[in-house]
């Protein structure tokens, strides 16, 4: 019976790809696509790269945090180093920070990812369990889905 069962993709990697995409939406950021890779349940959240360069510090912290946050949240760890590569974009973001202000700014941004995450629930839980059964979403899905919550 099992056979005929759907590959469910990584519980984890899911909500940690439908943080960023929720926080993404709240930033006025485009998520061109969502996806996991069913090989390692390493995951992406795609958005224009001009536009995620244009926001301040703050915004691009936020988006970064979003995703180890929304697992946090949703109780939805993962097996592999989630978060490794969002945590390394925070360094080269803040290379040029003291390390009070780096703090300072991961505290700001992980309270306000929590704080979008937490606000538009519904939307992280919907986007994860389409994310947990298809393995991916493009950006007319999620909008669309977005749009229905």
């Amino acid at each position: 019976m099992s056979e005929l069962m759907p590959k469910r993709y990584p519980r984890g990697t899911a909500f940690h790809e439908a943080g960023h995409a929720v926080v993404a939406h709240y930033l006025r950021l485009t998520v061109e696509a969502i996806r996991i890779d069913k090989d390692d349940e390493s995951g992406g959240t795609d958005t224009p790269l001009p536009v995620y360069d244009a926001l301040s510090s703050i915004d691009k912290a936020t988006f970064i945090f979003a995703g180890t946050e929304a697992q946090t949240i949703f109780d939805a760890p993962s097996k592999h180093m989630s978060g490794g590569g969002d945590y390394g974009q925070f360094i080269e973001l803040t290379k040029d920070l003291s390390a009070d202000c780096r703090e300072a700014l991961r505290r700001k941004a992980i309270k306000r990812a929590r704080h979008l995450l937490l606000r538009h629930k519904a939307a992280v839980e919907a986007i994860a369990e389409r994310l947990m059964e298809h393995g991916q979403m493009d950006g007319f899905d999620f909008i669309c889905l977005m749009g229905s919550i």
